[in-house]
């Protein structure tokens, strides 16, 4: 994706102020710029530059993320969709109407946790085509890191050194427990 000049984007003039909200500093923003990301629903959303620019980095990351095959590795992809978002000059925010109200329309920065799940959900769209066209992938995957797991059960240590104890079947675990009951003292009753 081609990054946008600064010459290319107006600069506002100073369009936001702070304030306090319970004891809180909240920048407001007037105008969103357009590197910024909109959240909620509409055209008017939907239709800002930003948002459409955040849509193609989401597309082009879209497969990454749903044939990641750990919770951390798809966190890894959306992080990255949201640092290039932030990377951009100027940097880009993640936004919402600002829930006060007020006067006109003001914006405010969502926290770095909702812009994830922001990010995490538009990653997921179509998640259930994708997954069944990859199906074979996404197999090879699992069976690799079974393979792993088994390799390092196996030689008997986790990454750390620590002794891994193998998971018991329902029947093993059910035998180990009755044969710890008998060992317990019996109590009249």
């Amino acid at each position: 994706m081609d990054k946008m000049t600064t010459e290319s984007i107006p600069q506002p003039i100073v369009d936001y102020f702070v304030s306090s909200n319970n004891g809180i500093a909240v920048r407001r923003i007037r105008t969103p710029h357009s590197h910024d990301v909109l959240c909620g629903r509409g055209g008017g959303i939907n239709g800002h530059v930003g948002n459409k620019v955040f849509r193609d980095l989401v597309a082009e990351r879209r497969l990454d993320y749903n044939l990641a095959s750990t919770k951390a590795e798809k966190a890894r992809v959306a992080k990255e969709v949201m640092d290039i978002v932030t990377s951009m000059s100027p940097p880009g925010r993640f936004l919402m109407r600002d829930p006060t109200g007020g006067i006109g329309s003001w914006w405010i920065e969502i926290d770095e946790n909702r812009a994830m799940a922001k990010t995490s959900q538009a990653l997921r769209e179509g998640a259930p085509s994708i997954r069944a066209q990859h199906k074979d992938e996404l197999n090879n995957n699992r069976r690799a890191r079974c393979s792993k797991r088994s390799r390092s059960s196996q030689h008997g240590s986790g990454t750390n050194g620590s002794v891994i104890t193998p998971l018991l079947s329902n029947a093993q675990f059910k035998q180990e427990y009755i044969s710890k009951q008998d060992m317990l003292p019996k109590t009249v009753t």
